[in-house]
């Protein structure tokens, strides 16, 4: 069994080599350990936060421990310099980060290939999805604006009638008689959310207060104003909205 150098391990103890030939006589058993307790033993040596255990995706869970996966020291970030135990292979105990292992295996393995390739094309339909839908609601806030009728999509997930604003059949924003907006300030779904935080950031100035029991509000135009920009920020920071 082949094991890291001395100087291998100065890269995992941050050039200390007195710590570093205290892991290599753990490794080579010099140091006697519990079975199976190198790492353990390693993690203490160097300051770790115990070891962890790595199973490629592509296994399934009920397969041995060891069949697809690893061990290692966690020492916090993915990219943190690691002493890693790969089972089954003729060098082991690894120098390396337990973030380039699982990408190493990725790269070999036709299945992992296959699913993070459609990871990505999952990811770059949703950013289309997400371009498209902040698209359509624009249009339907400009029409809104020049008092005109306008469909976002042809599913009907964001319309204007020139005096409304709709997110499929619910009304999220209305133009009131002396021309200021009124906004919604929750949304039920996902999309409706979007649509009306977009809503609140193309009119925020047209908007005021509609509370009857704000006497200040109904008074000062600019205090409606005000009013109205404080709720929704309160609302944003309470993750209602």
């Amino acid at each position: 069994m082949r094991y890291p150098s001395v100087k291998t391990l100065l890269e995992l103890t941050g050039g200390d080599r007195s710590i570093a030939l205290a892991v290599r006589k753990v490794l080579d058993g010099r140091t006697r350990t519990p079975r199976d307790g190198e790492l353990e033993a390693v993690s203490d040596l160097i300051g770790g936060y115990g070891v962890e255990h790595v199973l490629y995706d592509c296994v399934d869970s009920s397969e041995s421990f060891y069949a697809e996966g690893f061990l290692y020291v966690n020492t916090g970030d993915t990219y943190n310099v690691t002493l890693a135990l790969v089972e089954n292979s003729d060098t082991p105990f690894r120098v390396t980060t337990w973030g380039d292992l699982v990408e190493a295996h990725e790269r070999r393995c036709p299945d992992c290939r296959a699913r993070r390739r459609h990871e990505r094309q999952a990811e770059r339909r949703k950013q289309r999805e997400t371009e498209d839908m902040r698209k359509n609601i624009q249009k339907v806030i400009a029409a809104f604006l020049m008092q005109k009728p306008a469909k976002g999509d042809s599913k009907g997930s964001c319309s204007t009638d020139g005096h409304r604003i709709l997110s499929y059949a619910v009304e999220i924003a209305t133009r009131n008689e002396d021309g200021t907006v009124w906004i919604a300030e929750v949304g039920g779904s996902v999309t409706t959310r979007s649509q009306i935080r977009a809503c609140w950031s193309e009119m925020m100035a047209l908007t005021r207060c509609q509370d009857p029991t704000h006497p200040d509000c109904q008074a000062s135009p600019e205090m409606a104003r005000e009013c109205a920009i404080f709720t929704r920020k309160t609302l944003r920071e309470r993750g209602a909205a």
